[in-house]
C-alpha cells in the first residue's frame, strides 16, 4: 500500500509545498476526494493551476494514465517576482501502462511534456521541467487491465 493512498475507494494525493524566501520549505499534504474536492490555504493566494484542473491535464495530454495514485505537488512563489504571492504546480506524477509506454508514450515524450506545460503554466511563465520515467513496476490494482505500470514525475521547477 502506497503511503497517503487508499484501496477501495478512488483517492489522488496532493502535496502543498510552501516555501518563502527566507524560511524552510513546509509540506503539507491533501487528499482530494473523485471529485477532486480540496482546500487550499490562503483565500487571498492565487493557485496558478488548481488541482482539479491539473488532474484533467494531464489526463488530457496523457489518456492512458491511470487516475489512481497521480501526485500534484505545489510551491508558493513570492519572492523577487512582483507578485502577489501564487501557488505554483511544482511536481506531477502518475502511471501508465508500461506497454503503453513502450508503444508510443517514449516516442511522443517531449512533445506531451511540451503540452502538459502548455496547459498547466501561464505563456510568459519561466520554466526549466525536468522528466523522469521510472522502471517497469507490477502494482495489483484490481481495476487496472495492465497492471505493470511505469511513474512519469514532471518537474515544473517554475522561475527556475
Amino acid at each position: 500500500m502506497v503511503p497517503g493512498k487508499f484501496f477501495g475507494s478512488l483517492f489522488i494525493g496532493l502535496t502543498l509545498v510552501l516555501s518563502g524566501a527566507t524560511t524552510n520549505a513546509r509540506e503539507h499534504t491533501l487528499e482530494a476526494d473523485a471529485n477532486q474536492q480540496v482546500s487550499l490555504p490562503a483565500a487571498d493566494t492565487t493557485v496558478v493551476t488548481p488541482p482539479e484542473e491539473m488532474t484533467e491535464a494531464i489526463r488530457a495530454v496523457f489518456p492512458e494514465s491511470y487516475s489512481q495514485f497521480m501526485n500534484v505537488s505545489y510551491e508558493r512563489q513570492d519572492a523577487g517576482t512582483g507578485r502577489d504571492p501564487e501557488i505554483w504546480p511544482k511536481a506531477a506524477s502518475f502511471l501508465v501502462p508500461a506497454k503503453a509506454y513502450e508503444a508510443t508514450i517514449a516516442g511522443e515524450l517531449d512533445s506531451r511534456v511540451a503540452a502538459l506545460i502548455g496547459r498547466v503554466l501561464r505563456p510568459d511563465d519561466a520554466h526549466c521541467e525536468d522528466v523522469s520515467v521510472g522502471d517497469p513496476e507490477d502494482y495489483g490494482w484490481m481495476a487496472w487491465p495492465d497492471k505493470r505500470v511505469r511513474k512519469i514525475t514532471v518537474t515544473f521547477n517554475v522561475a527556475c
